[in-house]
């Protein structure tokens, strides 16, 4: 987004803020404050637990990304075996001649 258009709309919000307090009487204007007090505590504690969740999550793909590469590398003696299995196949049937 525009910048300047988020900075704007938070001094918007930060001017009605202070226009609904104008308007309230003295006593309501602490609970007013003590109510956005804890609404930001819940939002800290939000982004907190969502921050977390997301590393746990991360460190739990990246257990299964591991896991699952070790899977589909190949064992190299096998691998090794293979090849000259196939390539002692390939020299028996060379040296077969058709009459």
């Amino acid at each position: 987004m525009n910048e300047m258009f988020i900075t704007k709309m938070i001094q918007s919000k930060r001017l009605e803020k202070e226009a609904l307090k104008s308007i309230l009487p003295e006593f309501m204007v602490s609970h007013l404050d003590v109510i956005e007090d804890e609404l930001i505590a819940m939002m800290k504690e939000i982004a907190k637990d969502a921050a977390e969740k997301a590393v746990v999550g991360y460190s739990k793909a990246s257990k299964i990304y591991k896991e699952a590469k070790e899977e589909q590398t190949p064992d190299r003696d096998q691998h090794t075996e293979d090849r000259k299995q196939n390539k002692a196949n390939k020299s028996k049937v060379s040296s077969i001649t058709i009459e």
